[in-house]
């Protein structure tokens, strides 16, 4: 009589290896735009009024309040603004949860070191600079604020174009990473031109400004909860 040995039945190959930190990054993701959420919304319903072009207008202008104004300790219309914090917080929030974004980001393209260098290197960089804009409200510090943008801005705008060309490489199986980290590019890299503009000719602020930083930031929020999906599925 023959016998035979089998081995046992082993899971199924996952397209590629993963850390056992990536369920700890895709909840830190998830948390920092849960977070997020639950502080700006009372924040934008604290804010008393004023807009950089009507400081008459009563409560938040969905599109044309900038997040900054939100942080002000006195609103643009004069009156003490309750929720200065709550905007402070959400975006210090947001900046730390870019963190483990950008690590998990490049985890879906971790066969190109290089790249991934280049991303997590750039991404440390718009971390810094997007900490520094919570920290320093535009009505307390001006220019450091306006300059804190600026430098945070660059490479963090870097770190996403390199990282849309690395999710690309990646085809079909992060093709919504890479689609909707497209559209946040080009869509944030117009409205910081348009901001770097205004900077350096020092003229009368744009709507247009403060409408495409509030489509940024909802399509920033969008590619954050992508990444850790596309992460969650092994992608």
């Amino acid at each position: 009589m023959m016998l035979t040995l089998s081995s046992p039945a082993l899971p199924p190959a996952s397209p590629r290896d993963r850390a056992p930190g990536e369920r700890i990054a895709s909840c830190a993701v998830v948390a920092a735009v849960a977070g997020f959420l639950a502080l700006i919304v009372p924040a934008m319903r604290a804010y008393p009024g004023g807009t950089a072009w009507d400081h008459t207008t009563r409560g938040s202008d969905f599109w044309l309040n900038y997040l900054s104004d939100l942080q002000r300790t006195v609103a643009l219309n004069g009156q003490p603004n309750a929720g200065a914090a709550f905007a402070q917080a959400a975006m210090l929030l947001l900046a730390l949860g870019m963190g483990p974004f950008w690590w998990l980001a490049t985890r879906l393209f971790s066969g190109r070191p290089r790249l991934v260098y280049a991303v997590r290197a750039s991404g440390i960089g718009g971390v810094a600079g997007s900490i520094a804009v919570g920290l320093m409200p535009s009505d307390r510090f001006g220019g450091a604020h306006s300059l804190a943008i600026v430098v945070g801005g660059v490479p963090g705008l870097v770190a996403a174009g390199l990282a849309v060309i690395g999710l690309a490489s990646r085809g079909r199986r992060a093709r919504a990473a890479a689609m909707t980290g497209a559209v946040t590019v080009l869509v944030s890299s117009g409205d910081f031109l348009l901001y770097l503009d205004r900077l350096g000719r020092g003229g009368p602020e744009l709507p247009i400004v403060a409408l495409l930083e509030r489509l940024s930031i909802i399509l920033v929020l969008v590619w954050m909860c992508t990444i850790a999906w596309q992460a969650e599925r092994g992608a």
